[in-house]
């Protein structure tokens, strides 16, 4: 069972509402990744696999990804509406 999921919600979200629709279609599956990512922790700063499975996954589900910021942080961007980026 998946036990969390989370989202940074910033302004102008709602204009893709819809667009995630596919985490309730594709609950097994998001549980199959957290299975796999829960009993093989990584120590911190040294999340290499985990990175690389996240990266992976929002890539898959049309981010934009950034990949080793700071070291093996993730960065995933989403839309391409007009205006600021926070």
């Amino acid at each position: 069972m998946v036990t969390g999921l989370i989202l940074t919600v910033v302004p102008g979200l709602a204009l893709v509402r819809g667009q995630f629709d596919y985490l309730d279609q594709d609950c097994a599956y998001l549980e199959k990744f957290y299975q796999d990512l829960h009993p093989n922790p990584e120590l911190s700063g040294q999340e290499k696999e985990t990175s690389r499975k996240v990266a992976q996954e929002l890539t898959k589900a049309g981010f934009e990804v950034t990949e080793n910021v700071g070291g093996y942080g993730v960065v995933g961007v989403f839309g391409n509406a007009d205006g600021p980026i926070l």
